[in-house]
């Protein structure tokens, strides 16, 4: 028999990397075979946390199901909510927030998945066109919990609100 949580020299697992791959049968076998679902290699890296990364929703979803650890991190402190912030992928954010993922959980150097989706301009854009104004609408990722507005004439800053 072989066994599934075998790892290579770095620390990587079947399921990690077929989790990464997005190999959705693969992942269904493995877990089937006890695979151990918050298995990370050497920096941490764990199998919820490349599905999230890749965009992954299927896998995202079944590695939760096997009580994947939501608020597990990467050694700098991202946690899979924070990596689908920073990447745009609103329906994993979603997914992971029904989970109870923490919505303000930080990185080692602070930075929360509002803040890195902000910074990397993921946004769910309307125009008003009315009297100049644009209005945007930086959904972050984290769509249902908070949205940060921020409004903008003619192409410049002029203010922004933040709300539940």
């Amino acid at each position: 028999n072989a066994q599934v949580n075998q790892t290579i020299r770095i620390g990587s697992s079947p399921l990690l990397i077929a989790a990464h791959h997005g190999h959705m049968n693969v992942v269904s076998i493995l877990l089937a075979h006890k695979a151990a679902v918050n298995q990370a290699k050497i920096d941490r890296v764990f199998p919820l946390f490349v599905a999230a990364q890749e965009g992954h929703a299927d896998i995202v979803r079944v590695l939760l199901e096997h009580r994947a650890h939501v608020n597990q991190t990467r050694s700098d402190g991202a946690s899979s909510l924070y990596m689908a912030s920073q990447l745009g992928h609103v329906n994993l954010c979603q997914i992971l927030l029904d989970h109870h993922a923490l919505v303000n959980q930080a990185t080692l150097e602070g930075v929360s998945p509002l803040f890195i989706a902000t910074s990397k301009g993921h946004e769910d854009t309307s125009v008003q066109n009315s009297t100049q104004t644009y209005r945007q609408s930086v959904v972050v990722g984290i769509v249902g919990m908070w949205h940060l507005n921020i409004y903008f004439t003619c192409n410049s800053y002029r203010s922004f609100e933040l709300f539940q």
